[in-house]
């Protein structure tokens, strides 16, 4: 992918996730940064720091507008926000996992105080 189409969704994922924000969760059992919209109640991203992965839901990206209608695939695209999420968290992600399931995980809610 040519670099001026990676900055465009850089810049487009940035613009539409600007109500997200970032939660860094350090309890007993629970050493995650996630990205969430509260107000939403909906997270995109979970990376565990024990061990470099990012989780990221599948739902949101797998119909992400600029993905479609520039035709990028999945291995694509998945290398593309494991690279935006790296340059957010200052973090190395060591494996990329879509997890539709976890959708439904409101874990994150205690990481909140």
């Amino acid at each position: 992918m040519n670099q001026k189409l990676k900055n465009f969704i850089f810049n487009k994922l940035y613009e539409d996730l600007k109500s997200a924000e970032i939660i860094d969760c350090n309890l007993e059992d629970e050493f995650s940064i996630w990205i969430v919209d509260r107000g939403e109640e909906y997270w995109y991203f979970e990376y565990e720091k024990s061990d470099g992965t990012l989780w990221w839901r599948e739902e949101f990206f797998e119909n992400y507008k600029y993905f479609k209608v520039l035709s990028i695939e999945k291995r694509v695209y998945e290398k593309i926000i494991t690279e935006w999420v790296e340059e957010v968290l200052g973090c190395k992600v060591i494996n990329s996992i879509n997890y539709d399931l976890h959708g439904s995980n409101n874990y994150w809610r205690k990481c909140v105080k």
